[in-house]
């Protein structure tokens, strides 16, 4: 896909909708990519596991979980094997 700066001769109404499009595009590609990697390279997939860990811990520290309530969260918890 075209990046929307090359459409704006069709109006803003139509680069805003495209833009859009472009979005959810691209960040499925995005998506499926580290997919594909996560199943090709062990280290990527550990990589990503810790970053959905930190991203959990942080959201159960908001909510007031500290690290010794059992519902905060572990590896085995963002792991899938």
């Amino acid at each position: 896909m075209p990046y929307p700066r090359r459409f704006k001769f069709f109006g803003n109404r139509f680069v805003f909708w495209y833009y859009a499009q472009y979005s959810r595009y691209e960040q499925a590609v995005i998506e499926y990519h580290k997919s594909e990697l996560c199943k090709l390279d062990i280290n990527f997939r550990l990589n990503e596991a810790s970053k959905e860990l930190m991203r959990r811990r942080e959201e159960a520290r908001e909510r007031g979980i500290g690290p010794l309530d059992p519902e905060y969260p572990d590896l085995s918890d963002v792991w899938k094997t």
